[in-house]
């Protein structure tokens, strides 16, 4: 049986505004906007009707990011999770210069968490060289690393 990464999910409450976050901070790029709705959709999301969810599938590098905004029923607010807490922690962004992105991630509406930035690493030990979290516009938890692809730092064996 041959299986295949498909996407990650986002509920997200402006969907235009993310869709913008994300193509100018991460340069990701509209593949299709779609509309889904009714008991269909009610069932797979297990919300109540009426149902309506307006979609934006995003792509960069063969990865898909699904944005999608709940029309009916409302988006509820955003709670914050620890990074001990069971499920989905984080995304994460390998870039050329970290302190450019947390720039762009303040231009379009995120948040740089000022505590996480930490000072330059080396060595054949670090993951990376500049690391720090930031949220988009939603409160999403974003990893924001520089790797060491030329100094022996740790790098998924796939992207060696």
């Amino acid at each position: 049986m041959e299986i295949h990464w498909s996407h990650i999910g986002l509920s997200v409450t402006d969907l235009e505004r993310s869709r913008l976050f994300y193509e100018e901070v991460f340069g990701f790029s509209l593949d299709t906007t779609i509309d889904v709705e009714g008991e269909d959709t009610a069932t797979l999301m297990r919300l109540p009707l009426p149902c309506r969810v307006r979609v934006m599938m995003l792509v960069k590098s063969g990865f898909t990011l699904e944005l999608m905004q709940n029309l009916d029923p409302g988006m509820k607010p955003f709670r914050e999770r620890a990074l001990n807490e069971p499920g989905l922690t984080h995304l994460n962004m390998r870039v050329e210069d970290v302190a450019e992105v947390r720039r762009r991630v303040v231009q379009y509406g995120g948040e740089v968490l000022e505590e996480t930035i930490l000072p330059e690493l080396s060595g054949a030990r670090a993951a990376f060289s500049h690391a720090t979290y930031v949220r988009d516009p939603d409160g999403q938890l974003i990893e924001v690393i520089t790797d060491h692809r030329s100094e022996g730092g740790w790098i998924p064996s796939h992207l060696r």
